[in-house]
């Protein structure tokens, strides 16, 4: 059984009226696992110039996870991006690129095996949403982390013989 997989998300380029970009995605695993890491390993995003984001952007996870906490419980956090280097050859000076910072270590979420979509929401550092009418465009490099074959039985075998005795 594979241990990670790869998706790479870029066709949608708006966003829905709850401010969220939503994109369809393949069964994860036929694989019976409890559940599934995720992690954002690379992506970059457009923003209308004059965007009030130019000290950055947080992108959230809608999905549901199980190891996240946080006080405004408006989805999980999957990475922060920065202003990136200004391009005006091909964009004719309209838009701002922002790409994902990378931390030293990607931020992974579990979430459940059997998701049919993602939904990311776009925000600032005090926790503005980015609207519609902001959002240009995107692309975005999924990870995701499976158990390995065995692995969970290994783990919880002598937990269930403890709480045996």
């Amino acid at each position: 059984m594979i241990t990670d997989q790869y998706l790479y998300l870029n066709n949608n380029t708006t966003l829905n009226s709850n401010n969220e970009l939503v994109y369809q995605i393949p069964k994860l695993t036929n694989e019976r696992v409890p559940n599934v890491g995720i992690c954002l390993a690379q992506s970059t995003i457009n923003i209308n110039k004059g965007t009030p984001f130019h000290r950055g952007l947080v992108v959230k996870i809608k999905n549901p996870t199980l190891n996240y906490s946080s006080i405004d419980n408006k989805g999980s956090v999957l990475g922060f991006y920065q202003k990136g280097p200004q391009d005006d050859t091909d964009s004719g000076n309209i838009i701002d690129t922002h790409d994902l910072k990378q931390p030293a270590e990607n931020i992974t979420h579990v979430i459940g095996p059997n998701q049919s979509q993602i939904v990311l929401t776009f925000e600032t550092l005090t926790g503005q949403e980015l609207v519609n009418n902001q959002f240009v465009n995107g692309a975005f490099l999924f990870k995701f982390y499976y158990p390995q074959q065995g692995q969970i039985e290994n783990e919880y075998v002598p937990q269930i013989a403890k709480v045996r005795l």
